[in-house]
């Protein structure tokens, strides 16, 4: 890990994710922000409720599994948000299929 806190050392993945998504469409960390955008936006029953993944536990074919749809699903969506091509989102699953 990095010093400034981040999950990777790729400049590459941080740019993307810090400078290029900001203002597109998405900071890429929405979800943690969802309770306060919600209640600015004056809903009064908000609820945020965790998920727990088990990384540990989960049979490795079930998180490949996960990530094929994803990167199936949403690569070309993310290439056009992000303003990247959809062969750079679709090698970044590779890597992390690579890893699972």
């Amino acid at each position: 890990m990095n010093g400034g806190g981040n999950a990777t050392d790729d400049c590459v993945s941080l740019a993307i994710a810090f400078h290029q998504a900001p203002g597109r469409f998405s900071d890429l960390l929405h979800g943690r922000a969802s309770f306060r955008r919600f209640r600015a936006l004056g809903l009064a029953d908000v609820r945020v409720d965790p998920v727990v993944a088990d990384t540990l536990s989960a049979p490795r074919s079930t998180w490949a599994a996960m990530f094929r749809c994803w990167r199936d699903g949403y690569a070309g969506l993310k290439a056009q948000v992000l303003g990247v091509g959809e062969p750079e989102v679709r090698r970044r699953y590779a890597g992390i299929l690579a890893a699972v």
